[in-house]
């Protein structure tokens, strides 16, 4: 016996399946929350975590993303700061960080006339290994005795 949707709908096509894959989001700045909305978009998810060490701002993205999945298929949106949420994704896009400077300090000695063993925030290079190289700045003469008299000041 036919079902009621198979009297009442005649398909002319099969009927597109819901992944069944979770997707989580580490992040929710700019790009985080660019990531979702794409996601979101192209129904790739049948779950999507958000995980942020910002409770607030997570929360309110999280609220922003389910008041718009009304127009979108996703049955389920959850946000948390706690790592365990991530359990059983199939991906994992990881979008925090990077806007971070770090503060992190370099010797100074012997450059641009520099004779005493300082160490000041200059612009560098870090990887993981840690400091790599520092970026050699044009300084006009002025600057140069600007940046020895902090070197002899400290």
């Amino acid at each position: 016996m036919a079902t009621l949707k198979k009297k009442l709908i005649a398909p002319v096509t099969e009927e597109a399946t819901v992944p069944n894959n979770k997707i989580t989001i580490v992040g929710v700045g700019q790009v985080g929350i660019a990531c979702a909305i794409s996601i979101l978009g192209k129904s790739l998810a049948d779950e999507l975590a958000l995980v942020d060490v910002l409770e607030n701002k997570l929360k309110g993205e999280r609220m922003d993303l389910q008041h718009g999945s009304l127009f979108l298929q996703t049955p389920k949106t959850v946000a948390d700061k706690d790592y365990s949420m991530t359990a059983n994704s199939k991906i994992v896009v990881v979008t925090a960080g990077g806007r971070q400077i770090h503060p992190v300090s370099a010797m100074v000695k012997g450059m641009d006339g520099t004779e005493k063993k300082v160490f000041l925030s200059l612009p560098r290079i870090l990887n993981a290994r840690g400091l790599t190289s520092v970026i050699n700045q044009k300084l006009t003469n002025d600057e140069v005795a600007q940046l020895k008299k902090s070197a002899n000041t400290l």
